[in-house]
């Protein structure tokens, strides 16, 4: 009896807690309250409760659902953790109580006037403008010290600066950029020419320049093809952007829009099939089908350079400072100029469906082409949100496999109409309705450049969840969060854009708590669609207790399946698919929630050692696929379902086996290791590696300074070469593909690993391609004398001479080395004949 008493009186004084709490709230909180669902409001107090319960206790944000209460005064903010000051703040004298950390903190002055009312004790979401306060990259270390202002890490990714001081700039290169042609906005972005027949009188009647800040930019790419075209896309776009936003300048290959510091321009990608027309004469009727269908033909005869993915990096690159939206509307397949197309003969334009793979060998390039991999990842450092629309007719594959990583890292979105795949009239294919759908809800997005931060309560911690696989030997990887997010750091989250309807849901995980209430705090720093940078801080309150049956009976069954649902996606659901069927099946299939099944075969567990011997990388692929992203869409009028996943996966163990694959021919007398496959089966992987490094260099060389250099490796170079030229490559780079027959197969999977992995396995790796093709350094860049290099063109003269080779000169930046260049030749042997294993190898060793 006394032991129930007790209880009683604690649950009564809990009651009189939350009853005391509630009554500081009035009832306007209706319409600001927490957009916060929670898998239970009531947690468990011990990690080991949390474990006996198998509840997970996660939270789903959806920050930008509801409006939030306007302040303009800057953040009151807690000494210790940084929290803001909410509703659950009891203010005592001249001190508030942290509900995050229970530290006492000090009220600054303008709190202590009477009779004022203060927003952060009314409502659960609240949004702070900080526009006025905006700080130089410089000063974010010693902004530390202001602790009522932004945290430093919230405006480290995103600087606040850029918005502001840089956006006159911005606007009058825009400007300046299209009356002189001799002033790019950027490098990597197409030529801007106006008609000879606009007049700039009318564009300063409409807007004034100088008023023009260019505070965030949303750019459509749109393809002009005999799809878009005939479809009648391209004026469906510019119509609906026209409608709700004032024309800036166009010509014939952009049109710029701007409304309240938010800037739209459409861009018409000339480079697959180009229609010389302006947007006026792109209309079609059945007599002049014909006649275009034949000028595209006549097209396709001629050598083209897509530039799709082109002008998508160069948007890329010119969003670097300010962060984006960048919007593909994809009618066609496209194609990157990195080497990906084939040497084959042109094939005469026909408007059919596409049954096999043979007819079309852009496909199975296009599953494994690197540079859309890369790109992602550029956008997403650099908060550039990619969405793609996708618009098929009738079975036209799009290359969406290779083409949905960019939605997913970068918290894009991927729209599919799944009724035109079937459609058989172009007229009534419903692209038109659905494009304009898609548009409307990306055009109201509520937020861009967002830096998501969360903080807990003590005794609760964001969840880390451990999970072994078990191969030759078992490793461990992360996977802590599931949602649209691309992860910054433990604490913090980047999106390049949010709508209202998105969310990302966290997992916690609870160490030991000892009081009986916490909180959860997030805050958002963003650019709302007035340029201004804004900070909403939602705070929930949670419960603890010890008895499993309040745990279980306040458990929100519908929070828990749905995060649930989005783990085993992202674990099984995961584009295995794609690699595990054939091309065939993966290139002519589109990703869509209603048939994705994730579908493994039950093999025979091989011993790694045992796999690298045979060649048969496919249980390897499969390995490493469970571990990458996966993006699920599916959408039936308004309803999305977004599931977007980011995380890595440790394959230095996988890399060791590989590794160990190969016999070291020379022994330990040779400073240098030759490594060798142990099969023949092994040996096309090298021509074409070495076949792949080529392009990389070529493209590096035209591209220096854009995105494609920043860093990023488009296509990873394969091997880097030692500063002997007899030597041939030193690292067996981070990539191994498997290619059983490398006309069917195209450009395969890679595998990704650390270098320094594979390094600390061999010092010193050289890889021998074939005897039909290497290649060999013949020299360094002398420093200080551009384009001069410490080796002759006598000594290449030489090696040619000797070896009897005919080949080609590239050079490319070393990596580590950003200020000097190595020179390379590819050489190939054109009368080399097919050898057997055995004549390979005794070849080598002469060679060498």
């Amino acid at each position: 009896t006394a032991y129930f008493n007790l209880k009683y009186q604690q649950i009564q004084t809990s009651q009189t807690q939350l009853q005391s709490i509630n009554e500081m709230i009035p009832n306007e909180l209706a319409q600001y309250q927490s957009n916060v669902i929670l898998s239970t409001p009531t947690f468990p107090k011990t990690s080991k409760q949390q474990k006996d319960f198998k509840i997970p206790l996660v939270a789903t944000f959806t920050p930008f659902e509801q409006e939030a209460v306007q302040i303009q005064r800057p953040p009151v903010r807690c000494k210790r953790c940084k929290a803001y000051m909410n509703y659950l703040n009891k203010i005592l004298g001249q001190e508030y109580k942290c509900a995050i950390c229970e530290r006492q903190n000090e009220l600054p002055s303008y709190f202590q006037s009477a009779g004022e009312e203060f927003d952060e004790l009314k409502y659960q979401t609240v949004d702070y403008i900080v526009d006025d306060k905006q700080y130089l990259p410089s000063t974010v270390d010693s902004l530390g010290t202001q602790s009522e202002l932004l945290n430093p890490a919230e405006i480290s990714h995103v600087q606040s600066n850029v918005f502001s001081r840089f956006a006159p700039v911005d606007s009058s290169r825009l400007i300046d950029s299209a009356k002189n042609l001799q002033y790019p906005t950027s490098q990597r972005l197409s030529q801007r020419q106006i008609p000879v027949e606009f007049q700039w009188e009318n564009i300063e009647k409409q807007i004034k320049i100088e008023n023009l800040k260019l505070k965030f930019h949303q750019i459509v790419l749109i393809p002009v093809s005999f799809n878009s075209v005939h479809q009648g896309l391209i004026g469906q776009t510019l119509s609906l952007i026209n409608e709700s936003f004032i024309p800036v300048f166009y010509h014939r290959t952009m049109m710029v829009f701007d409304q309240e510091g938010t800037v739209y321009e459409v861009f018409c990608d000339q480079g697959e099939v180009t229609l010389p027309l302006p947007f006026e004469a792109l209309k079609f009727n059945k007599s002049n089908t014909d006649l275009i269908l034949k000028y595209i033909s006549k097209l396709n005869h001629d050598e083209m350079q897509p530039k799709t993915a082109e002008i998508l990096a160069g948007c890329v690159s010119s969003l670097q400072r300010t962060g984006g939206i960048v919007t593909l509307v994809l009618t066609d397949r496209i194609r990157v100029g990195m080497g990906a197309a084939l040497k084959e003969e042109k094939k005469v334009y026909e408007f059919t469906n596409i049954q096999s793979i043979e007819t079309t060998p852009e496909c199975s390039l296009f599953n494994s082409n690197e540079f859309f991999w890369r790109l992602a990842d550029e956008a997403a450092q650099h908060n550039v949100s990619i969405n793609i629309i996708a618009l098929p007719f009738n079975y036209e594959n799009l290359g969406l496999p290779t083409l949905y990583p960019m939605c997913v890292k970068t918290s894009g979105k991927l729209y599919y109409n799944r009724a035109s795949y079937y459609s058989q009239d172009i007229q009534n294919s419903g692209n038109k309705e659905f494009l304009q759908q898609c548009l409307s809800e990306i055009v109201e997005t509520p937020a861009q450049a967002c830096t998501v931060t969360i903080r807990t309560c003590q005794g609760l911690n964001l969840q880390v969840e451990e999970e072994q696989i078990s191969l030759s030997k078992n490793y461990q990887y992360k996977d802590e969060m599931f949602g649209c997010f691309k992860k910054i750091s433990d604490v913090e989250f980047s999106f390049g854009q949010f709508q209202r309807s998105q969310n990302f849901t966290i997992g916690f995980q609870v160490t030991e708590v000892t009081q009986d209430s916490g909180a959860i705090q997030m805050a958002c720093l963003y650019t709302n669609q007035q340029g201004q940078r804004v900070v909403r801080v939602q705070t929930t309150m949670i419960n603890f207790d010890s008895n499993p049956v309040n745990v279980f009976n306040n458990a929100n069954q519908f929070a828990i399946s749905s995060y649930l649902a989005k783990k085993l996606a992202f674990q099984y659901l995961n584009g295995g698919e794609l690699v595990a069927k054939s091309i065939d099946n993966a290139t002519l299939k589109p990703i869509c929630d209603q048939n994705l099944k994730g579908e493994f075969q039950e093999k025979k567990k091989m011993d790694l050692t045992e796999i690298a011997k045979t060649g048969n990388l496919t249980e390897l692929l499969l390995k490493d696929f469970q571990k990458n992203q996966l993006r699920t869409f599916n959408q039936d009028g308004k309803v999305l379902l977004q599931n977007q996943f980011y995380g890595f996966g440790d394959t230095k163990e996988q890399f060791l086996n590989i590794l160990r694959g190969f016999r070291d021919q020379c022994g330990n007398k040779v400073k240098g290791r030759l490594l060798l496959p142990q099969s023949m089966q092994l040996v096309p992987l090298y021509v074409h590696a070495i076949q792949k490094l080529l392009f990389v260099c070529q493209q590096r060389q035209k591209n220096e300074g854009g995105v494609v250099t920043a860093d990023m490796r488009v296509g990873q170079a394969m091997c880097v070469l030692q500063q002997k030229y007899q030597h041939v490559l030193q690292i067996l780079y981070p990539q191994i593909y498997q290619i059983e027959k490398l006309e069917e197969f195209g450009n395969p999977m890679p595998l990704k690993c650390n270098s320094s992995a594979i390094t600390q396995a061999h010092e010193k790796i050289y890889l021998y391609a074939s005897p039909e093709a290497f290649i060999a350094r013949v020299g360094s860049q002398v420093q200080g004398q551009p384009g001069l290099f410490d080796c002759q063109q006598q000594s290449i003269g030489i090696v040619r001479k000797l070896l009897g080779y005919q080949g080609a000169i590239y050079t490319a930046v070393q990596e580590n080395q950003y200020d000097e260049q190595a020179r390379w030749m590819y050489v190939e042997d054109a009368t080399a004949k097919i050898k057997s294993y055995y004549e390979f190898v005794e070849q080598l060793k002469n060679t060498m």
